[in-house]
């Protein structure tokens, strides 16, 4: 699922569906460029109650929360409002920068959000374990059954499609979700 919101009081989620040889399926809603500013009361509001009516199995803050301090209410809001999930990841944007991202990792984690920025975390659903990695991609193999890695900045992945089953992207205010895809040969031969 995806979540995404305009300048308005609306927002799109967007559904897609990838299939694994894994022992349950779960849902992954991820949330980034949320960009709140003066206007944004009203959506965070919508928000909390889209994202409790969803209840996904995991979320993914892509980081962008906002662009100058003082909107910092309402990511609090929104965060105090999910804060009794333990299935929350968090990284850092470029603009969550601006005004230190210090306060926003203590925010996060002040509301049961683990912050993943340059670390991993992991959780077990439906009997399945899966690791996230935020930020930097790991060089290492995953000990997870299913493996997840959260960016803010797109970056080519095409040397990650081995050791990543999704990976979630922000930054372009559009979202990026990539399922690996195997190509073919006109002999028929796979190529991943």
């Amino acid at each position: 699922m995806k979540l995404e919101i305009g300048s308005n009081d609306h927002f799109e989620i967007r559904n897609e569906q990838y299939t694994a040889a894994i022992s349950g399926a779960f849902s992954v809603l991820y949330l980034s460029d949320l960009h709140f500013n003066r206007h944004s009361n009203a959506i965070t509001e919508k928000m909390i109650r889209q994202i409790n009516d969803l209840n996904p199995d995991i979320i993914l803050l892509g980081g962008d929360y906002v662009d100058v301090k003082k909107h910092l209410v309402h990511l609090d809001k929104l965060l105090k409002g999910i804060a009794h999930r333990n299935n929350v990841f968090s990284i850092a944007g470029n603009h969550d920068y601006k005004f230190g991202v210090g306060i926003i990792k203590k925010m996060m984690e002040a509301n049961n959000v683990k912050w993943i920025e340059n670390n991993s975390g992991t959780l077990t659903v439906n009997k399945t374990r899966v690791q996230i990695d935020g930020t930097r991609p790991s060089n290492q193999n995953h000990p997870g059954d299913f493996s997840i890695l959260c960016l803010h900045h797109p970056v080519d992945i095409s040397r990650f499609k081995h050791k990543y089953n999704l990976v979630f992207a922000g930054h372009l205010h559009g979202c990026q979700l990539v399922f690996w895809q195997i190509k073919r040969t006109l002999s028929g031969q796979a190529i991943v």
